[in-house]
């Protein structure tokens, strides 16, 4: 499990790698916006194609209430939204324009300044190597530790294929 949980901070590490992708190459949708409920912070998109995609949240606070996108009984409200977004190598997607029913709040210019800054908090804040780091780390122990223990199971399986004296049985 930890190991599983280290991949998905690894990739989501590598998101930040790319080169931001000039405005005619991102993707233009219209469709429909909630916030994701979970340990972590998401969006969730829906396009006019019904295809769901997850859009990473980073800088997304800075023009986007929650509240918005919640009900007084904290129900999902999905909201109206034009978007310009780009795919990361986590398959997350990343806004790179929002319109709010009509609202512009952010676009490509300051969404490119949010990737970048993050960018820059992951490369160089202490903790944020410390995680990514350890996360490698991780997640190649917990590798090591299922291939030993593929290998205890092997070894024990061969040795009750024998009988006490020796001799060879089928199973």
């Amino acid at each position: 499990m930890g190991a599983w949980v280290a991949r998905g901070m690894i990739q989501q590490g590598k998101d930040f790698d790319i080169p931001y992708p000039l405005e005619k190459d991102l993707i233009l949708e219209e469709g429909w916006l909630t916030e994701g409920k979970g340990k972590a912070a998401y969006f969730l998109f829906k396009s006019e194609n019904g295809s769901v995609q997850r859009l990473h949240p980073s800088g997304v606070f800075d023009f986007l209430n929650t509240g918005w996108f919640r009900s007084e009984s904290d129900w999902p409200v999905w909201r109206r939204v034009k978007v310009a977004w780009f795919k990361m190598p986590s398959g997350t997607g990343w806004l790179a324009s929002i319109e709010l029913e009509g609202k512009p709040l952010a676009g490509y210019e300051q969404r490119k300044h949010d990737f970048l800054a993050h960018k820059w908090i992951r490369d160089h804040h202490f903790m944020s190597r410390v995680l990514y780091f350890s996360a490698q780390y991780l997640y190649y122990i917990g590798a090591g530790l299922i291939f030993i223990a593929y290998l205890v199971a092997w070894v024990q399986i061969r040795q009750s294929n024998h009988d006490f004296d020796g001799s060879k049985t089928t199973l």
